[in-house]
């Protein structure tokens, strides 16, 4: 019981940081095309 909650707790947090990581690009590549077209 413990380790199996042990591994959906890690599988949660990976899961979280794969999508922050996606968010982000994804927040990064707008930031970037706005300032390209700023100039």
């Amino acid at each position: 019981m413990n380790q199996s909650l042990h591994i959906f707790a890690f599988y949660c947090t990976s899961a979280a940081l794969d999508a922050a990581k996606t968010i982000w690009r994804e927040i990064a590549a707008d930031e970037t095309k706005a300032s390209f077209q700023n100039k």
